[in-house]
Order: structure tokens, then sequence, then C-alpha cells
């Protein structure tokens, strides 16, 4: 359905997923579409039906063994070190965004049985923060969003 006429529990799917790249425009790319979700089909996140599918960053490939996907640089460090150092890898891949990965690394690190671990629910728990949270990052009053990006967000001195 479309506008008011939309029911959660017709979906032809049990669930949305939100898939973006793993760098920082992705991120931003995804907190725009989950306040757009948000704002138009409350209904989709109250019910658990929203998740969002965390892809990798890295691909890790040793000269012996399976490749290990990561998904941050402080992952891909504790790899390379648990894998015995660079000089026993084959390569380090680091992906730019989706369209780096084939088909079958995207179906088997986001949408394999497996690999559900790696798609997370968006829940409210609190839809007055929530709704407050948003309102700030969306309004056109920089100076409070700047400030709560810098505070939230800013990386340990």
């Amino acid at each position: 359905g479309n506008g008011t006429r939309f029911n959660v529990e017709a979906m032809n799917f049990g669930r949305c997923v939100i898939t973006t790249d793993a760098d920082v425009d992705g991120s931003h790319i995804r907190v725009l579409l989950m306040v757009m979700l948000w704002k138009l089909r409350p209904e989709l996140v109250r019910s658990g039906r929203l998740y969002v599918a965390r892809p990798p960053l890295y691909r890790i490939v040793p000269k012996k063994g399976e490749a290990r996907y990561v998904y941050s640089d402080d992952e891909r460090d504790a790899a390379v070190k648990a894998l015995g150092g660079v000089q026993r890898l084959e390569k380090v891949q680091r992906f730019k965004g989706l369209g780096e990965m084939s088909a079958a690394e995207i179906a088997e690190t986001l949408f394999s049985p497996q690999a559900r671990a790696n798609q997370v629910r968006v829940t409210v728990d609190d839809l007055g923060e929530v709704a407050r949270t948003f309102e700030l990052l969306m309004s056109g009053e920089v100076e409070p969003r700047k400030n709560w990006l810098m505070e939230t967000w800013a990386p340990p001195a």
C-alpha cells in the first residue's frame, strides 16, 4: 500500500533491509533512509521489520585458508595479526562500496542465512528521543546539529 493505505501485514516480504556502502557516505545515506522510513512508514520500524545490513569494509585473503570479511580498521588489524602478519597474506582488499563487490560476495556477506548476523534490526525504544534526534538532524538550524555531532561522534582525545 501507499500513504494511509500502507499495511505492514500485507508486505510481500518479511523485512525491509537498508543496504549502503560501509564508508562514511554510506552511513549518511543509511541515516537519511531511516529518517525517511520513520517519517513515512513508522509502522515498519514499530513492527520490527526494518533492518540495516552491515557490509564488510575489507576482505582478507590468507595464502592458505579461506578469505575473511571484516567490518572496521580495528577488525582488519586484529585479523592480520591473528593470521600471522602481512607476510602470510595474499591480499587485503578494501571495498570502496558495494559496487566493487561481486554478486556472490554480496550474497555471502549480507543475505545468506549465515550472514543474517550482519543485519541489525532497527528498533524504537524511546520514540520521543528518536523524534527529537531526527528533528535536530533534519532542522535548518546548523549550530545545534553541529554541536550534537561533535559531542556524539568526535574521536576520543
